[in-house]
Formats: C-alpha cells, structure tokens, sequence
C-alpha cells in the first residue's frame, strides 16, 4: 500500500500539487475563480498518482468542518465543502490546516534546519500572512491563520496587496511597521520572510524596511533579532511532508 501524500498548497493566486515522496515535481496551476474547476483540475493533474491519503495547506480562515469562512482572495470558495468533494472525488482521507502553519514547520526544520528555537514566518505574497514556531510546534488555533495579519489594517497601494501599481515608501513604511509590531509582540530570534510579492521586491522594498526595522529593535531589545529572506520558495509542501 502507498505511504505517498497528495500535497495541496492553495493560495489566492496559485496553487501547486506534488506527492510527498517527490516534491520535486511539482505541478502549479492558477487558483481558479471557481471550486468546482479547481477541483476538476487538480483530478486531471493527479490521474494515475499513487498516493493515500491528501494533505491541505489552504490560506483563509476555515471552521471546525473544514470549510472556509472568510477570505480576501478566494470568496467564491466560502462555504463551499470543497476539502470534502475532492476527498470524495479521490477516494482519498484529507487533513487541512492554514497554510501558514505548515510554513513555518517547513521554513524551520527544512530551511533553517532547526537551528532556532522561536521562528516567525512572514509572507508577503497575494496577501499577507504570518506563523510563529517555537521549536516544536506552531501557535495556531484549528484551522483558522495563525496571526491574523491580514485583517491589520494597511495603507493602500502597498506592495504585498491586489493594487496594480505599488509605492516604494509606503511599502517600506508598512512593511517595517509589520516587522517591529511582529518582533516587539511575539519576541523570535529570527523572522524569515517569503512569498512571491517579497522575491519580486526584495531589493527595492523589502531589504530597505529590514535594515529600518533592524536598526529599531537593536536600540530597543536587549537581545539581537536576525531578519533575512525564506530559504525555502515553497515552505508549505515542506511542511506538509515532514
């Protein structure tokens, strides 16, 4: 019988499928609008994987059964059972949790190979999200997002948000505003930031609020923080294979 797991990362803008023995091929398609043709999608990309079971990292805020409530980025998901008809579907046992949450295991134990006992987990990608993992588990409640940033409220026209165009100083602004209320309330050695919004800016943006970030906390803590890139690009498949 097959150990293998179905991976299923959902994001608001894509969503990447691999089998836990073999992350290396992994498959990304656009999140669709729809449910149902996400669902239609991921069958055709799995048709003859072996696997037995589905693991699910999911953005958004789902409830106890595992259906999701609230959502910036996938509305036409909410309330619908989608975890639950592609199960159905697969013949297959699913475990979802918040995408977040399997971030921050995967970015720990994989990319920063459990050298730090208290890691914050930062993506900036269609939205915003955050984890934290204290060396053997992730703060987290069920199923709901981990730290809730994304109902923070931001100044519009930020980077890691839909606007089309972005301003450089208010990203900036906002995005060191982030990382100090982050390090100052939940106290990491270090916070690794990901998500494709950051890799697209990291030079304009992002490496410009860390160093004012930096030079804040080191006048104000009493210990040293490190703040740096995300050494995986895909923490939450990680996560999920460990």
């Amino acid at each position: 019988m097959s150990s293998n797991s179905l991976l299923i990362d959902l994001g608001g803008t894509s969503t990447r499928l691999a089998l836990s023995s073999d992350l290396d091929k992994l498959s990304i398609i656009e999140t669709s609008t729809k449910p149902q043709e996400l669902i239609e999608a991921i069958k055709t990309i799995v048709q003859g994987w072996d696997f037995k079971e589905i693991k699910v990292a999911a953005a958004g805020h789902w409830n106890q059964d595992q259906i999701l409530v609230q959502s910036h980025n996938l509305a036409n998901y909410i309330g619908y059972p989608i975890w639950q008809e592609l199960s159905k579907e697969l013949n297959s046992r699913f475990e979802l949790h918040d995408d977040m949450f399997y971030s921050a295991i995967g970015e720990a134990v994989i990319g920063q190979k459990n050298q730090y006992q208290n890691l914050l987990y930062l993506n900036l990608g269609t939205g915003i999200g955050a984890s934290f993992y204290d060396g053997s588990q992730v703060m987290s409640r069920n199923y709901s997002p981990c730290l809730r940033l994304d109902l923070k409220p931001h100044p519009k026209g930020i980077f890691y948000s839909k606007s089309i165009t972005a301003d450089n100083q208010s990203s900036i602004a906002a995005l060191q505003d982030d990382l100090i209320y982050l390090a100052l309330i939940i106290s990491p050695e270090i916070i690794c930031i990901g998500g494709g919004k950051a890799k697209q800016h990291w030079t304009s943006i992002v490496e410009p609020a860390i160093k004012a970030s930096i030079e804040y906390l080191n006048q104000n803590l009493c210990y040293k923080i490190k703040i740096e890139q995300a050494k995986l690009e895909y923490p939450a498949m990680q996560g999920m294979s460990i």
